[in-house]
C-alpha cells in the first residue's frame, strides 16, 4: 500500500504469483511510489502454505526494501506476511530496525575505510557506541 504523509492510502498494488513464489521488484515498486509522491509504504504478501515464518527470500526482499526506502526517503512502515488467520510483522518483530541498524553500520564502516583521516568522526562514533 502506498501511503501519503498522513498515512492515508494513495494506491494499492496487487502482484500475482504462483503457489510457490511471487517476484517483487523493489526498483519498480519504489519508482511507482516516487511517481505518486508517496511518503510511506507497507508491503504484504501471503504464504499459502500456512507457514508463518519468513523465508530466507523474505528476509532478502526486506533488506532490499529497506535499502530502497533509505535511498528514496520513502518510509518502509512494515513488511507483513499473512498465513491463514495469522500474520508476521517485520516491524513488530524488530527485524526492520535490525536491518536498518546493520545497513547503517555497513555504511559507516565503508565511510571510515574511505576516509581514514577523519579522526573526529571516529571519536564521535566511539563515544556513541560506549553509551
Amino acid at each position: 500500500m502506498c501511503l501519503s504523509a498522513n498515512l492515508e492510502i494513495l494506491h494499492e498494488y496487487w502482484i500475482k504469483g504462483t503457489r510457490r513464489a511471487t517476484t517483487i521488484d523493489p526498483n519498480a515498486v519504489f519508482r511507482d511510489l516516487l511517481s505518486l509522491d508517496a511518503h510511506a509504504v507497507i508491503v504484504a504478501h501471503n504464504h499459502p502454505s500456512g507457514n508463518l515464518l519468513p523465508s530466507l527470500d523474505d528476509h532478502r526482499l526486506t533488506e532490499r526494501l529497506v535499502f530502497y526506502s533509505a535511498m528514496t526517503d520513502i518510509e518502509l512502515v512494515d513488511h507483513i506476511i499473512v498465513a491463514g488467520r495469522q500474520f508476521y510483522s517485520f516491524a513488530e518483530a524488530g527485524d526492520l530496525q535490525g536491518i536498518r541498524d546493520r545497513q547503517l553500520v555497513d555504511d559507516l564502516e565503508f565511510y571510515l575505510q574511505s576516509n581514514p583521516g577523519d579522526s573526529a568522526l571516529r571519536e564521535e562514533l566511539r563515544k556513541a557506541i560506549k553509551c
